[in-house]
This record gives C-alpha cells, sequence and structure tokens, in this order.
C-alpha cells in the first residue's frame, strides 16, 4: 500500500522561498568570508610605488639597480637610503611585480610599517626572501630578521641564490595582535658589514577568519531568516 500527499501550493511556494533565501544567505556567507581573509592589509607590499627607473649596472650584468633618498610608499627606513631593484629579464627578477628592495644595514638600515590591527585577532603574515649570492669573508651573513612592535619574531637566512638566478622562497606566519596597532619591521641580520643584504618582497598580511567572526554571520542568517518568516 502506498500514499501520497499533496501539499497546498503556498506551503511549496513558501519553502521553496525559504530555500532560495538561505541559498542566497550562504553565498552571501562565503564572499565575506573570503574578503576577510584576502584584504591585504600592507601598504604596497611589493614596493612597486612609487616606480623607479633603475639604471644603475652592478658591472656584471646581473641586476639594475638605485639607490636614492625616496622610501617605498607605506614604509619608513631608518638609514640614509633606500635600495630598489628592477626586475632584469634572464637575470634576477622580482617574485611579484617588477621591483624588490635589499636590506642593507649601510643604506636603508631597516625598513618598517605600522597596521591598524584589532587586538586579539589572528594575522597570516607571509614575505618572500631571497638570498644575496655575493657573500664573502668579511660580509658572511645576509640573514633578514623580522620584529612585531619591537620583539624579534622570526630569522630568516638562505644560500641558494645564484649571481644568475634569486632563489625566493615564501615564508609564512600566523600571529594574534596583542593591540590596536601593529608594527613589522625587516632588519639586516647582520650589521657588522653595511651592504650586500637580503632581498625582499611580495609582504602580505591578512586576517585570519576567527570563530567568533562566522559566529556573528551566522546569528545574522538566522536573523534573517526569521525576519522573513514573519
Amino acid at each position: 500500500m502506498s500514499f501520497s500527499v499533496t501539499l497546498p501550493t503556498v506551503l511549496v511556494n513558501n519553502l521553496r522561498r525559504r530555500l532560495n533565501l538561505m541559498k542566497h544567505l550562504a553565498l552571501a556567507m562565503t564572499l565575506a568570508f573570503s574578503a576577510i581573509s584576502s584584504a591585504n592589509l600592507v601598504v604596497n607590499g611589493s614596493f612597486e610605488s612609487p616606480d623607479v627607473v633603475a639604471t644603475s649596472d652592478d658591472g656584471l650584468g646581473t641586476y639594475w639597480y638605485v639607490r636614492n633618498g625616496t622610501s617605498a610608499d607605506g614604509w619608513t627606513r631608518s638609514g640614509s637610503q633606500w635600495t630598489w631593484l628592477d626586475s632584469r629579464p634572464g637575470k634576477w627578477m622580482a617574485s611579484d611585480g617588477e621591483q624588490y628592495t635589499e636590506v642593507e644595514s649601510g643604506y636603508a638600515g631597516s625598513i618598517s610599517q605600522t597596521i591598524a590591527t584589532w587586538a586579539g585577532q589572528s594575522y597570516r603574515l607571509t614575505f618572500d626572501y631571497a638570498a644575496n649570492p655575493y657573500l664573502s669573508s668579511t660580509n658572511p651573513d645576509d640573514s633578514l630578521r623580522l620584529y612585531l612592535n619591537g620583539s624579534a619574531f622570526a630569522y630568516v637566512d638562505g644560500s641558494d641564490s645564484t649571481t644568475d638566478d634569486l632563489d625566493w622562497t615564501t615564508y609564512a606566519y600566523v600571529f594574534t595582535a596583542s593591540s590596536t596597532s601593529t608594527e613589522l619591521r625587516f632588519q639586516d641580520g647582520y650589521t657588522n658589514f653595511p651592504y650586500h643584504g637580503g632581498f625582499l618582497d611580495n609582504v602580505t598580511m591578512v586576517a585570519v577568519p576567527e570563530p567568533a567572526t562566522l559566529g556573528v554571520l551566522g546569528l545574522g542568517l538566522v536573523s534573517l531568516i526569521r525576519r522573513r518568516r514573519k
């Protein structure tokens, strides 16, 4: 024996409207999560601004560079000059865009940027680093140090770059902000020799969606569904 139940047309239409509403809200939540996690808070993280014409040759046909008193937009230097490097086809290339920088104690010193943050919020920080192949007995170290609000946070080093190719490596970290602003500071790891520091490019910092954030968006979804039912 089989039974069939025919639901009233009005009830069926109401169910369809609610399902469609839930689909649209789910899509909106997905887009919101993506926006929260993808917005880069670092200004000019690839050092593309200002656009600098780096015409000085290193003498070996490896890279183009220029040093001047102009800092990259969004960044502050502790030293007297900024070292800009331009991508050179077939040789040293930026990891992102066309320009990158060298953090040398004798020129830029250290470079920093202060970013507005939420205390207790987690952030994902990434950057690309390449070792400097021009090392010697007087300059055996091209490491790079990262400080957050003045406290040592990370140390990176490498040896895979060559005079023909920079070996870019992406480093990623997650940290929790402790105040309403966070200073990122990159510093030459070896200050006993003023030149030939590590190369830096593609600095990003994004907020990591927290359970509390997801909960708020979820409550918004429930609220809209209840409102729709009324």
